[in-house]
């Protein structure tokens, strides 16, 4: 094949190479269709973690993918909330439409949170970035 169709974050189609019989022209799709890639397709997402307080006792971490666009937000009480790992990496999921298993967590100093570490806390995981950010 001398030709590529792309799918832009959008949701259109573009197509680009060798238009010979006319295989690069994309016909528009119904109004409020949108083109999508199936999952399994798909590659990893890495998404990062950026903590930060929203008051004195308030935590809010953005879920921030590669573009530097905030994904999903989580807000808690560390002192009376717990979510785990997990809703950080479901929630990106779901907004992304990804398998759970597609999204890689990183914290800004680029460590891997892997999904064995999803039943962790989130106040665990973040507590030691808010104390060095204070």
């Amino acid at each position: 094949s001398k030709h590529t169709v792309l799918v832009r974050s959008d949701g259109e189609a573009v197509a680009c190479g060798e238009n010979r019989w006319g295989q690069c022209t994309v016909p528009p799709l119904p109004e409020g269709l949108t083109y999508s890639i199936p999952s399994h397709l798909r590659t990893d997402v890495v998404i990062t973690l950026h903590p930060g307080r929203t008051g004195p006792s308030d935590v809010e971490v953005k879920c921030i993918g590669m573009s530097g666009a905030e994904v999903a937000a989580l807000k808690f009480s560390p002192e009376h909330d717990r979510p785990l790992l997990f809703a950080a990496r479901s929630a990106t999921a779901e907004k992304l439409g990804l398998p759970v298993g597609k999204v890689q967590l990183v914290l800004p100093d680029g460590t891997l949170l892997p999904g064995s570490r999803d039943a962790t806390p989130l106040p665990d995981i973040v507590g030691p970035i808010l104390e060095r950010a204070a």
